[in-house]
């Protein structure tokens, strides 16, 4: 039997480990959107920020969700698909309002809840 503790135990830490890892390939993917913002090249900045989606949905917190979803809402803004911005900022603050509040997430969702507002005006 205490083989099979310590097989366990060896399991919970590559598992942790391996969560870990996630984290960062998540992060990294939303980087290589960033920059593919800045260059112009939304569809390959999708395509990153899709990804990271993925990425997080298996191993992280609420807050990292709503940080791609914003990313998303604002590549969306600069290409003046207002609806489609609504929809993606919508889908941040959902996120941002299941986790605990905190100075990051304040100023992320103040970001986000300025983009739905010009999104809507513009929509009008």
């Amino acid at each position: 039997m205490g083989d099979i503790k310590r097989a366990a135990k060896y399991y919970e830490m590559v598992v942790s480990e391996q969560l870990a890892d996630n984290v960062e390939v998540g992060r990294m993917y939303v980087l290589a959107g960033d920059v593919q913002v800045m260059r112009h090249n939304f569809d390959e900045a999708l395509k990153n920020y899709e990804i990271s989606l993925e990425i997080y949905s298996m191993s992280t917190t609420n807050e990292c969700i709503a940080d791609v979803y914003r990313k998303i809402g604002h590549l969306k803004h600069l290409q003046l698909d207002y609806e489609s911005t609504v929809f993606y900022c919508n889908k941040a603050l959902k996120n941002y309002m299941l986790q605990p509040q905190s100075d990051t997430s304040n100023s992320s969702i103040c970001l986000t809840i300025y983009m739905l507002g010009d999104a809507l005006r513009h929509l009008k």
